[in-house]
């Protein structure tokens, strides 16, 4: 093997190392995003906590995302029965 050959093995392996890593934080950014929803925390404070993403686009990213994974689990409407009316 030439220098060329290992200089090119060697890129193409850190080139899937990196795409592997930044799916594993795709998925963590993801999971925390779902608890953070969870918790009722609103779209305009998860885009602060990743670094002043407008709150558009953090619901654009993840809200799709959530919809597909744990959209059931992530928020649960309650009705308040104390403003229904007879």
């Amino acid at each position: 093997m030439t220098a060329k050959d290992d200089a090119l093995a060697a890129l193409a392996a850190h080139h899937t190392r990196a795409q592997q890593v930044r799916a594993d934080l795709d998925a963590e950014a993801l999971r925390l995003v779902a608890a953070a929803r969870q918790a009722d925390a609103s779209w305009q404070k998860i885009g602060d906590a990743l670094g002043g993403m407008l709150r558009n686009n953090a619901r654009r990213k993840f809200e799709p995302l959530l919809d597909e994974t744990v959209t059931r689990q992530v928020r649960v409407k309650t009705t308040d029965s104390s403003k229904e009316t007879s």
